[in-house]
């Protein structure tokens, strides 16, 4: 058994490669196991269920989306399954918050959400991004991105 123990704020977020738990899908009727185990991943991540409840294949073998409620439209075309699976994550949202129920589709977009949502938990993880500092008020804009800082300059001091 492989085990990773994280600490924060009296919470103890435990990474098992071999874990029992499980989750349902949106109607109950799946449960699955929560993967841990792939390399360079920071947050628990659900697997996906099986491929027969989104994948379809054309007579071409070309793989596309049949998930019920799938907005790809037309409908989009991919030459393997592995890139129709990384379209499917955004169906099932498999990566956790250790810190809140929200869940995202990739790792990278869940690291952004701890930055922003649990800048403790960020700085605790070595996530955290930069602090700026305002030009115009000297506000502090902790883990921010240049795109973050141009939009509170456009918010607060564009009539200045």
């Amino acid at each position: 058994r492989t085990h990773d123990h994280t600490s924060f704020n009296g919470h103890n977020h435990v990474i098992n490669a071999d874990s029992s738990e499980t989750w349902s899908g949106n109607d109950g009727a799946i449960s699955q196991p929560i993967c841990r185990s792939r390399p360079g991943q920071l947050f628990l991540e659900k697997e996906l269920p099986p491929s027969s409840l989104y994948q379809g294949q054309s007579q071409d073998g070309q793989y596309f989306c049949t998930y019920q409620d799938c907005r790809q439209y037309p409908k989009k075309s991919y030459n393997i399954p592995s890139k129709l699976r990384k379209h499917a994550r955004n169906h099932f949202k498999s990566v956790q918050c250790p810190e809140c129920t929200i869940e995202k589709a990739e790792q990278k977009d869940m690291r952004d959400h701890v930055r922003i949502a649990h800048p403790s938990l960020a700085e605790a993880l070595g996530i955290a991004g930069e602090t700026l500092i305002c030009p115009h008020c000297g506000a502090k804009i902790s883990n921010c991105r240049e795109d973050n800082m141009s939009r509170h300059v456009t918010r607060f001091h564009t009539a200045e």
